[in-house]
């Protein structure tokens, strides 16, 4: 993981989670929003796509 935010809305709290990935030696950028609800957590992809710049792993 790269890093994490949370944001804190009066309603809502809001997460989005940031990856990185060696895949067959290309370094791919993830980033996803996930979304708690009384009922059920949902994940939705915002970005996937090979790096643009190194990425620094400041949790590995």
């Amino acid at each position: 993981m790269i890093a994490s935010v949370e944001e804190i809305n009066s309603v809502l709290r809001l997460y989005i989670w940031i990856f990185g990935e060696d895949i067959d030696g290309m370094e791919v950028y993830m980033k996803i929003h996930v979304i708690p609800t009384k009922r059920e957590t949902q994940c939705i992809c915002i970005s996937f796509h090979e790096a643009e710049y190194e990425l620094i792993y400041p949790y590995r």
